[in-house]
């Protein structure tokens, strides 16, 4: 079956928050039946070729089914109405102080709550999109309008047809709107917001332009539309969603002002380039079903470090890959719970568990493996000679590896074959036998359990005269010892290296000669170790202990990331106390106040520290709080440390609620509302919990105080009253984008720490087919909490 065009009129009822809706569908059909996708929709009637015919709506399928068989070119007619909720997918409203903004989120099934249709990513087709709206709005969407004329107290806005696309892409944005555009490359390029929510300019259009310069570049493919809407959105339950041609973000995504720190600065060009990269990558070309979303995701992850490397060296984009997509993925995926990269997908709620750090983390550091394996150049060309043969189409992990294994000559089918279809990753065990190295390969799971796995590792070897590429496949394998230096170059290989006790203060001994990237790689790998129970609690702070004055701002983080994990778990550890204050107070007092031109990763390394080290640490939370008193004034980096530390030295909720209510900027907000989970006592949560229910606190944000409080050791008797009301409350308005089962994965540790059977037994209340993954993780995670306490002699 083809679907061939939709051409859909949707009349918008922004009083009663209602939309009528009539499409036409254009397709054919080999003697099949013909079946639709709908949620939530009322529908009148379906005609094919002019007859109206009989039809089922299965709600639990979300499915239409119409009766009979059908063959040849149709033409295929309904009407319908629904409903336009706050939920955060589908057709939505957002309160702002404008009036209401009208919005959509579509991935992964969220197109079939707005208009019936063959909701596939296979499926592609184009889009005629005409919309009746109340003629003192605007509309945007994925191409430019083609015309509008006012009827009555309505006006009429007609866009020009799409190209061929997936229904996940499509996008409808209306309400009352203030815009900036410029050219580019003979692309118009806009940034929208509702009236009055409108941030600087200047930045994102920048961080655009370079991302479409270089992806034009890279890819050897112009972008195709003739419009890109960047939109600044009230209340998302996304980050940020690559629409074709009309982008949508969270505000503190795309919002500029002075209020924004170097951190969120930085975070705004990798989230700008991730979105335009799927412009190519996911957009031009679409996966044909949701097992291969990595092909977007990992492929959009990796481009957008790659590309705002390219234009900011100074940020060490490929250290923040390592701290925020590689660690991540590394942790995850030492999980029983986890899955493979390419997994199969067999409904909606599957869908939604894994836009993960599995498919977004560990894709994008298969891509950098592989990259660095074949070489940039072979890489870039597969690339292009992968796009240029399914533009406008779908294809699979297969063709991708062909296309780069055609232009390499080098076994790329076979590696990627074992790591995408394959659950976790290997640890190289590395210890000295003479004048050689002996390497054993197993996998490595947090539980420590032994698997007979076996990865075909795209080996790298630091020596003093260079590194070596070598293809480990089998179970073991020697290196020479002489001029060695370390396994895993700069960290490119999805594998953890476990040194034996010689061979690691060997490692240690070449400090001078190993990068940031090499040195994270270590410290990281000791808290992995320690966590499946490897080495001793004992053991982890020996060897910590010679990263603890490190000055390169991807090791201080990572060690300052460490020791706030062990403060949660074992807060009575005397020599973690006794670690901490040394390593928090040498590295702050070696960045010293913030100083005029500062390059950013120091200000953003202050910021880590100082907020890692006010929950740590009461005494510098007192220091720190008074500087509350003059927010708006401080450095943007320092005031999640600045508001943590108020809540934690003063227990004022009252101060935090007013400030958060003065606060125009979403990026601060957020930070005050994470504070409030470092707060104690009932009475102030609840006020919290008012404060979400009534708006005060967005939707989108509520997720910033589950986890400070269920972080905080006074916050888990709470959080384990009101568990299941919150997973209820996450549920309702993140449907379909998996962020239950994530924040559940993240908070059932913590609680466990508290009372493990209390918190073992809600697991399973709120375990559902949406959350499984998320449950099943995170009481494995609390099976490692439990274990290190144990181990620590708490």
């Amino acid at each position: 079956m083809e679907f061939k065009n939709y051409d859909i009129k949707i009349s918008i009822d922004d009083v009663n928050r209602k939309f009528t809706g009539r499409e036409t569908v254009r397709l054919s059909a080999s003697n099949e039946e013909i079946l639709l996708n709908a949620v939530d929709l009322d529908i009148y009637f379906i005609r094919i070729n002019g007859k109206d015919v009989e039809f089922k709506v299965l709600k639990d399928e979300e499915e239409i089914r119409i009766s009979g068989k059908f063959d040849g070119d149709l033409t295929l007619e309904t009407e319908f109405s629904g409903s336009i909720q706050d939920i955060l997918m589908g057709l939505y409203f957002s309160q702002t102080s404008s009036g209401d903004f009208y919005t959509t989120q579509f991935e992964s099934t969220g197109a079939r709550r707005v208009f019936p249709c063959m909701d596939n990513p296979g499926y592609k087709a184009e889009f005629s999109l005409t919309l009746a709206i109340s003629k003192d709005l605007n509309a945007i969407s994925n191409m430019p309008v083609e015309s509008e004329k006012a009827e009555g107290e309505s006006k009429i806005v007609a866009f020009q047809k799409t190209p061929r696309m997936s229904t996940y892409l499509l996008y409808i944005g209306v309400g009352k709107l203030d815009e900036r555009s410029e050219k580019f490359n003979d692309v118009d390029l806009i940034i929208a917001a509702p009236k009055g929510h409108l941030g600087e300019v200047e930045l994102p259009f920048q961080f655009a332009k370079d991302s479409i310069r270089h992806f034009e570049e890279y890819f050897g493919i112009k972008y195709v539309l003739p419009k890109m809407h960047l939109i600044s959105v009230p209340d998302f339950g996304a980050g940020a969603m690559e629409n074709w041609g009309a982008i949508t973000f969270r505000e503190v995504l795309l919002n500029v002002s002075p209020s924004t720190s170097a951190l969120i600065k930085r975070t705004i060009a990798e989230v700008i380039s991730h979105e335009i990269a799927h412009q190519w990558f996911g957009n031009l070309v679409t996966m044909k079903w949701w097992n291969d979303l990595w092909l977007n995701e990992s492929f959009a992850t990796f481009m957008a470090y790659k590309t705002v490397d390219r234009f900011h060296k100074d940020w060490d984009m490929w250290g923040l890959f390592l701290l925020s997509e590689t660690s991540g993925a590394l942790s995850g995926d030492a999980l029983k719970g986890s899955h493979p990269i390419d997994v199969e997908v067999r409904d909606p709620n599957s869908v939604a568990q894994i836009f993960d750090e599995i498919s977004y983390g560990k894709g994008g550091s298969i891509l950098r493996m592989i990259e660095s394996f074949v070489g940039e150049d072979n890489f870039r060309d597969g690339i292009r000679k992968y796009l240029k043969e399914h533009q406008f189409g779908n294809a699979v992990g297969k063709d991708l590896w062909s296309s780069i294994a055609s232009v390499s000559d080098q076994p790329v089918e076979e590696i990627m074959g074992a790591w995408v279809k394959k659950q976790g990753y290997p640890v190289i065990t590395a210890t000295r036998n003479g004048d050689k190295i002996h390497l054993e390969q197993r996998r490595f799971l947090i539980s420590g359990e032994q698997t007979e796995d076996l990865w075909p590792i795209p080996l790298t070897v630091k020596n003093e005269s260079g590194v070596k590429s070598v293809l480990f496949k089998d179970r073991s394998m020697d290196i020479d010892a002489e001029g060695f230096m370390k396994l895993n170059a700069d960290q490119t290989g999805f594998y953890r290296v476990n040194y034996g006790d010689d061979l690691f203060s060997a490692v240690m001994g070449k400090g001078d000669n190993l990068t940031g990237l090499d040195k994270w790689g270590l410290a990281n790998d000791l808290y992995s170790f320690l966590s499946a129970g490897r080495i001793s609690v004992d053991d982890y702070f020996d060897r910590i202990a010679a990263f603890l004055e490190d000055v390169d701002p991807i090791v201080a983080e990572s060690v300052a990331g460490q020791l706030l994990s062990l403060h949660l778990i074992i807060p009575e550890n005397r020599r973690l106390k006794d670690i901490a204050d040394m390593f928090f107070r040498k590295q702050l007092e070696r960045i010293g106040e913030k100083k005029d031109g500062e390059k950013d990763r120091i200000s953003i390394l202050r910021g880590t520290l100082s907020n890692a080290y006010a929950v740590i640490n009461e005494d510098y939370a007192k220091q720190l709080a008074p500087l509350f008193k003059k927010f708006e004034e401080t450095d943007p980096d320092l005031r999640s440390a600045i508001s943590a530390s108020f809540a934690i030295s003063s227990n004022e909720l009252g101060t935090l609620a007013e400030k958060l209510k003065a606060m125009k900027s979403d990026e601060d907000r957020i930070k005050i509302i994470g504070a409030m989970g470092w707060l104690s006592g009932k009475n102030r949560y609840d006020g919290v919990m008012e404060l979400i229910e009534n708006n005060t606190i967005k939707k989108q944000d509520m997720i910033r105080f589950f986890m400070s409080a269920a972080m905080n050791p006074a916050g888990r008797d709470f959080m384990l009253e009101n568990y299941e009301k919150m997973a209820d409350e996450m549920n309702r308005y993140f449907v379909g984008t998996g962020y239950t089962g994530m924040i559940i994965e993240a908070t059932l540790p913590y609680l466990g720490l508290r009372n493990y059977s209390l918190t073992r037994e809600i697991a399973e209340k709120v375990r559902q087919p949406e959350t499984e993954k998320g449950v099943q993780k995170g009481l494995e995670l609390l099976e490692v909490y439990a274990r290190i306490r144990k181990g620590s002699g708490q």
